[in-house]
């Protein structure tokens, strides 16, 4: 044998301890922060998002999103842009909305079985894709 400082197999040194603790402590705690309440998952942004802003979030929570509301025979629609013709249409990023009450909006307009809204103000909630469920009006 040499010399120096020799532990017993199976002992800890009273330092060591603390050490040991602390460490398991923290693992704990950052697997009960990755489980944590689960409500879809993801970070909601604050503040009201474009429809490509709501595309853009990782997860499903609750956002709060404003575009232009379009319906015809496909369903409801959410868009971040109007296009020129009438009945407006459709354009750009495009959330299809589930669970939409069109007795909420209070400023629906119709014309040519198209109904449409500017600046429609929802929390949506992604259920899969491009496709959101209408949470609260």
């Amino acid at each position: 044998m040499t010399g120096g400082n020799h532990v017993a197999a199976g002992v800890v040194p009273p330092g060591m301890r603390l050490r040991l603790a602390l460490v398991l402590i923290l693992a704990g705690l950052n697997v009960l922060a990755a489980c944590g309440d689960d409500d879809g998952g993801g970070t909601a942004p604050s503040g009201v998002l474009t429809p490509q802003g709501a595309l853009d979030v990782d997860g499903s929570p609750v956002l709060e999103v404003s575009g232009f509301l379009h319906i015809d025979d496909t369903g409801p629609k959410m868009c971040s842009d109007i296009l020129e013709s009438f009945p407006p249409q459709c354009g750009g990023a495009t959330l299809f909305l589930v669970d939409l009450d069109p007795g909420t909006v209070s400023n629906l307009q119709e014309e040519q079985g198209i109904s449409w809204a500017e600046g429609y103000l929802a929390q949506l909630q992604r259920v899969e894709g491009s496709t959101f469920r209408v949470v609260l009006r």
